[in-house]
């Protein structure tokens, strides 16, 4: 299949008009934001679109997405913090703090390593708790992502990133 695109738009020009199809069509938009630059791009532009755009808006928020790995860097936390904390009246924030299971690239050990989880010191097991801290001093619980979960699914959302695109194709 070959790709069509406007050789007289730049990249800002054509997102622009990405997030006019979005917001015009969808009534609630979620973006994954990892703290990286790729989501940190595409959540300004969002921001920098709903400031411009209210009438279009109509007063509703962007959907963000964190999904806490527990080992993420320290810059990356304090950019997510940063960004949040000043346009926090635009976003709805969804901080997941949960025990996943998640390939382990560290070790030549284990496959696999979890996060959140409570190590027994007896067992040497990871054992799994039923509620979260978030770092807004909220608590998540199961049921809570499921809802969450399910909400998004009803609306748009916009993955960031290239370790998004390859989760995909696998």
């Amino acid at each position: 299949m070959n790709r069509i695109w406007d050789k007289e738009k730049n990249v800002y020009q054509a997102g622009w008009e990405r997030m006019e199809f979005i917001w015009t069509r969808f009534e609630r938009v979620y973006l994954s934001l990892s703290g990286g630059k790729d989501s940190g791009v595409m959540m300004n532009l969002c921001l920098d679109y709903m400031r411009a755009n209210p009438e279009i808006i109509k007063g509703r928020k962007l959907g963000i997405q964190i999904m806490d790995n527990e080992a993420n860097y320290e810059y990356s936390v304090e950019f997510m913090q940063r960004i949040i904390e000043k346009n926090i009246d635009m976003l709805d924030v969804f901080w997941c703090c949960l025990p996943i299971t998640l390939p382990c690239t560290v070790s030549a050990y284990h496959i696999d390593w979890q996060c959140w989880g409570i190590v027994t010191a007896a067992a040497g097991s990871v054992q799994c708790t039923t509620n979260h801290i978030l770092p807004s001093g909220k608590t998540i619980t199961f049921h809570s992502l499921k809802k969450i979960c399910t909400m998004m699914s009803f609306g748009m959302v916009l993955p960031s990133g290239i370790h998004k695109a390859r989760a995909v194709q696998t």
